[in-house]
């Protein structure tokens, strides 16, 4: 909503604005997070499960865990992740990946207004929303049967936030 906000009072939007926003609001507790997660699971994780919780850290500290937990997953509850103390970075992990892509998408969008007419642009960018919230959803649907590691793909759970961002569409209209 606000980067949309943001191209229709001026005509374009700050990538880098944008992400820099985003890094001061999650960086900053996310990090702190990691670093007393390991600080206290040094502690508390067996001697060799360590480099697993290295790994973890790393993975949560890219925005890559859920790709690390759909490779050892079989299931959500799966022991190897349900232990994991970086468990939780999965759904920030598709959500900050939604981010670089959502962006992008904007840009798509107003790159296609532009030809048709700047008045155009909700709704070039709701129907690129509604075909990436179809093809993830369809995805999900394929997916989720075959393997379980679903659950952590990317493109199996984005559908989710191309809604959220389809209604973020909506609001000024209603």
């Amino acid at each position: 909503g606000l980067l949309v906000g943001e191209h229709a009072r001026t005509g374009r939007i700050s990538l880098l604005g944008f992400f820099a926003r985003r890094a001061r609001r999650l960086l900053p507790l996310a990090f702190l997070t990691i670093a007393t997660t390991m600080l206290v699971g040094w502690w508390l994780v067996a001697p060799l499960r360590r480099t697993d919780l290295v790994g973890d850290a790393r993975a949560a500290s890219l925005y890559v865990a859920n790709w690390r937990f759909a490779r050892q997953a079989t299931a959500y509850s799966d022991v190897e992740v349900s232990e994991s103390l970086f468990v939780h970075f999965w759904s920030l992990a598709i959500e900050e990946q939604f981010y670089v892509f959502w962006p992008l998408m904007i840009v798509g969008a107003g790159v296609a207004a532009g030809w048709l007419g700047r008045r155009h642009f909700v709704s070039v960018l709701a129907c690129f929303v509604a075909t990436v919230a179809g093809l993830s959803f369809a995805a999900s649907v394929v997916m989720t049967p075959r393997g379980p590691d679903a659950y952590y793909l990317t493109y199996a759970r984005v559908w989710e936030l191309a809604v959220g961002a389809g209604l973020a569409l909506l609001v000024p209209h209603l």
